[in-house]
Formats: C-alpha cells, sequence, structure tokens
C-alpha cells in the first residue's frame, strides 16, 4: 500500500514537496533522511511497550501504523527520486541505462537480505526494534 501511495504522491506532490525540502538535491537528501529518521524513532516509541503512548485499541494503533508507513512513503520517493536525478546527472547520457541498471542491481541486492533481517529484528524485538534500526540507518547516512 505505501508503495503505491508513494508512487502516486510522487506523481503530484514531488515537486512541491521537493521545494518545502530545500530544492537542491542535497537539502532534499538531508532532510529526508532527518525527516525519516525522526519518524521511526516516533514510531518505535509509540509502540514500545514500556510506554503508554497509544491506546490499546488495535484499530488505533493499526491507523497510527499504517498513517505513519504512509507518511514515510513520502519522504522515501522524494528522496530516491533526487538520488536518481543527480546520479544520472554525473554519467554521460549513453550511460544512462547502466547506471539504473546498476541501481536495480544494489536494490535487489538490498531485497534479497533485509527481509531476513527485518523479520529477525522484528520476532526478537517487535516495531520498536525494528523502528530503531531504521533510525539508526538514517542517521548514519545523514
Amino acid at each position: 500500500a505505501s508503495f503505491a501511495f508513494g508512487g502516486v504522491a510522487n506523481g503530484f506532490l514531488l515537486g512541491p514537496l521537493t521545494s518545502v525540502l530545500g530544492g537542491k538535491v542535497g537539502k532534499v537528501v538531508q532532510n529526508s533522511a532527518c525527516i525519516m529518521m525522526l519518524c521511526y524513532g516516533l514510531r518505535g516509541a509509540l509502540f514500545h511497550p514500556a510506554y503508554t503512548l497509544l491506546p490499546e485499541d488495535l484499530l488505533i494503533r493499526r491507523g497510527v501504523f499504517i498513517g505513519l508507513a504512509l507518511f514515510l512513503s513520502l519522504f522515501q520517493f522524494a528522496m530516491g527520486t533526487s538520488i536518481t536525478v543527480a546520479t544520472t546527472k554525473l554519467v554521460p547520457q549513453d550511460m544512462v541505462g547502466t547506471l539504473i541498471g546498476s541501481e536495480h542491481g544494489i536494490f535487489a541486492v538490498a531485497r534479497v537480505f533485509s527481509p531476513f533481517v527485518g523479520t529477525s529484528l522484528l520476532t526478537s524485538g517487535g516495531i520498536p526494534a525494528v523502528s530503531a534500526a531504521c533510525a539508526a540507518y538514517f542517521a548514519a547516512a545523514m
């Protein structure tokens, strides 16, 4: 759902969102990473069993989780698109297809290992552990 939402939002909101995030590629990437780090940290805190920040109502908890996932997808697509725009400017026009293919190859490798890591974290520490790992990743990327 977040992939589809992000794709549609990317088609209609990318320009305005990029402007709000700073306009230039470096600023968009940095601000997107910062927002995602903060949102993942918030999600970890909201769902941490030691805190009672959310009511026990399962419908509300699901709504908050899905809402945050959709909100995050806006910045994931803005950041990904900005990185692609920047990298395609660095290579000759006749090499852009090779670059895009290489980027997709890297994404494919990530898709091989990410499910194992994510489910391991989810099994051992729940949503807070997955959220903390995501927040740490984006903190390191900044």
